[in-house]
């Protein structure tokens, strides 16, 4: 007799607040001479550092992303008329509430030299949403085999085969926050942290059992 089975695959998405933001910013300095840019690039690195320190911000979470030293030529391109010395670092903020003060502290300690390339959310501990991403996915599969079993006149039997095809997560725009911070008299920088989401697919295979 011939064996029945029935291949399906399901996909499931869970949704949770964010609870870790990286934030990406440093500063360009520019020079005459490569050791100036440098020099007053470390000096407004070591302000910007000492300023997000004085938040709250742990050592263990600020790292430097990029170092970097370019020429600066003349409006002709022929001549090099100076270097700008460039630092990026990446400040993991454990508390969200801090993100707007952490940016208007840098703001202050850098100036005008201040950079800023990314603001990226996360959670600290992704596991137990992606175990019940794993659970709606593979609930999905079962629910869309059993419709598929019920109209070929049979029932869903023992799982034969399961792969995880798919794991993700990222960032979900419904029901935004902003979290708006003040600090004397001026605001700090509004951002929003959103929704973080984790989604699992799962590609499952049941034996068909004939009634």
């Amino acid at each position: 007799m011939t064996k029945m089975y029935v291949d399906m695959t399901g996909s499931g998405t869970v949704q949770t607040t964010p609870d870790v933001a990286t934030l990406r910013l440093g500063v360009s300095f520019p020079a005459k001479t490569v050791g100036a840019a440098l020099e007053g690039c470390a000096k407004q690195t070591s302000d910007v550092l000492a300023s997000i320190r004085a938040i709250g911000v742990e050592s263990r979470d600020l790292q430097t992303a990029s170092l970097s030293v370019d020429p600066r030529w003349n409006n002709d391109g022929t001549e090099i008329v100076g270097h700008t010395a460039s630092q990026m670092l990446s400040v993991r903020l454990r508390d969200i509430t801090t993100v707007g003060k952490v940016i208007t502290a840098a703001g202050a300690a850098a100036g005008n030299s201040m950079r800023m390339d990314s603001l990226s959310w996360t959670v600290a501990d992704p596991q137990p949403l992606q175990v019940k991403a794993r659970e709606v996915a593979f609930e999905d599969a079962r629910d869309k085999a059993e419709q598929l079993a019920t109209l070929a006149g049979a029932r869903v039997g023992q799982v034969l085969h399961i792969i995880d095809t798919d794991s993700s997560s990222g960032w979900a725009p419904p029901t935004a926050r902003s979290y708006k911070m003040m600090a004397g008299a001026e605001m700090d920088m509004p951002t929003e942290g959103g929704e973080h989401q984790v989604s699992a697919q799962v590609r499952v295979r049941w034996a068909l059992v004939s009634d």
